[in-house]
C-alpha cells in the first residue's frame, strides 16, 4: 500500500485528533467521517443538523442517524431540550463533541490501579477524621468527602487518555503514591472550583505539551505542574 500525503503548513492546514475514534471498529465509516469533520471545527463552533447537511451529499435523515450513532457510542452528548436565543425563540440543541468515547472513560471509574476497587478505599486519604472536627467535636459537613469524586474522575480520565495514546495501561501505583496523587488532585480541584470540563482541560493540556516525561500521573499531580496547566488553559 502507498499513501501520498500533502505538505502540512500554513498554506495547507491540517487537524490533529486522537486516533482512537478513527480505529473504533464499533463505528461506521460514515460516523468516523462526521466525527472527524466536527473535531476539525473550532471549539466554540455550534452544531446544527441543517448546516451539516449543506456540507455533504448525505440527506437530513442520514445525517441525523449518524449523529444518533455517535451519541450512542459516546462521542457526542446532546442536551435534552433545545436551547433558546435572547428573545426566547427555540434554536437547535447544544452538543458536546468528544475525541474519546465517554463510555470508555466511565468504564475505568472504580479502578484504582493498585489492585483494589475504589469503593473499598474511600477513606484512604482522609481516614483520620478527627482533623476535620470543630471545637465541639462535630464533623464539619463531611469535609473528608469534598472533591473526592472529582479527583477520582480526573484520575480515571487521565488513565483513559494515557491508554488511548500509548496503547497500554498506566503502570500500577503503590498505596502511598495513590494517596498522594488523589489528595493533591482533590485539594487542587476544590481550591480552583473545577468542574468536569475544567478537569478535562488540564489533563488534555498536559498530554499536548511537548515535555520530557513518561506522563506518569505522579508528575502530573504536583502543585507546580497543575498550576501551570491551569494558567495555560485559562
Amino acid at each position: 500500500m502507498s499513501i501520498f500525503r500533502v505538505v502540512k503548513d500554513k498554506e495547507n492546514p491540517y487537524v490533529m485528533i486522537n486516533k482512537s475514534a478513527i480505529q473504533d471498529e464499533k463505528l461506521s465509516w460514515k460516523a468516523k467521517g462526521l466525527l472527524s469533520y466536527l473535531l476539525s471545527m473550532p471549539d466554540d463552533w455550534q452544531v446544527y443538523e441543517t448546516e451539516l447537511v449543506k456540507h455533504s451529499k448525505d440527506g437530513r435523515e442520514s445525517t441525523r442517524s449518524t449523529i444518533k450513532e455517535l451519541i450512542t457510542a459516546g462521542y457526542i452528548e446532546r442536551s435534552k431540550d433545545r436551547i433558546r436565543d435572547d428573545k426566547g425563540l427555540l434554536k437547535g440543541y447544544e452538543y458536546r463533541i468528544y475525541e474519546t468515547s465517554i463510555h470508555v472513560r466511565k468504564s475505568y471509574i472504580g479502578e484504582t490501579y493498585i489492585g483494589k476497587p475504589d469503593n473499598t478505599n474511600t477513606d484512604l486519604i482522609n481516614n483520620d477524621k478527627s482533623k476535620y472536627k470543630n471545637d465541639n467535636g462535630a464533623l464539619e459537613k463531611e469535609t473528608m468527602l469534598y472533591g473526592q469524586q472529582e479527583a477520582n474522575y480526573c484520575i480515571n480520565y487521565y488513565f483513559t487518555i494515557y491508554l488511548n495514546l500509548f496503547g497500554k495501561k498506566h503502570r500500577r501505583l503503590k498505596k502511598e503514591q495513590w494517596e498522594v496523587v488523589r489528595e493533591n488532585l482533590r485539594l487542587f480541584i476544590i481550591d480552583n472550583g473545577l468542574d468536569e470540563d475544567g478537569i478535562q482541560g488540564i489533563v488534555n493540556q498536559h498530554f499536548m505539551r511537548n515535555i520530557n516525561t513518561d506522563y506518569n500521573i505522579n508528575h502530573f499531580a504536583t502543585e507546580g505542574i497543575l498550576q501551570n496547566l491551569l494558567y495555560e488553559v485559562a
